[in-house]
């Protein structure tokens, strides 16, 4: 999940949790804040692509990185990218086009052999309906997608590898000045 704060102040009901199109939130000021799992790249720093803007980050408080999770057989094909005999009904699920995720897969595999989900939801339901028989996902992801689901986590297999190195950090408009300018925040591309 990203956890979002829509205002200030100690009330909850500012706590607002956004599984999707989280940039296009900051940029319309729908949220103030990106609190967990966005990765911090010089890319979105200066040009992130769904909006065209720029975002303030914090120094990493996290690094995450990606890995496959899913069905065993399938989980080994895809860290040997192995897509012929036992392999070639591998499918796996990604986080929507401008993720991190994305880009990774995108870059080891054909597209017929990854589905990309627009939404956490939507890639936890793909997964549960067969559409894909692996994940590429975040160990944070992971638990967001399984949250409130019958499948227990423990019952996937995890890859042994991890395909990336991800510096999660909190993320703001640059142009949101109560909380680009705090401390710890980078929007040196200005």
């Amino acid at each position: 999940h990203i956890c979002c704060l829509r205002g200030v102040g100690g009330d909850e009901s500012n706590l607002e949790v956004v599984n999707d199109k989280w940039f296009p939130a900051l940029e319309n000021r729908d949220i103030d804040l990106l609190i967990a799992g966005a990765t911090h790249t010089l890319e979105r720093n200066v040009r992130e692509q769904s909006t065209g803007s720029g975002f303030a980050f914090s120094t990493p408080y996290f690094y995450d990185g990606l890995r496959y999770q899913g069905m065993d057989t399938y989980v080994v094909c895809a860290e040997e990218m192995k897509r012929y005999d036992e392999c070639s009904t591998l499918s796996i699920c990604v986080s929507a086009v401008y993720s991190t995720s994305y880009n990774t897969i995108s870059a080891l595999f054909p597209p017929e052999f990854y589905k990309v989900a627009p939404s956490v939801d939507d890639m936890r339901n793909m997964f549960l309906n067969g559409t894909c028989n692996v994940l590429a996902v975040e160990s944070l992801q992971l638990t967001a997608i399984f949250h409130d689901s019958d499948t227990v986590i423990e019952e996937l297999t995890s890859g042994n590898r991890s395909l990336t190195k991800e510096p999660l950090a909190i993320a703001t408009c640059t142009h949101d000045t109560e909380w680009s300018g705090m401390p710890g925040m980078s929007n040196d591309h200005d």
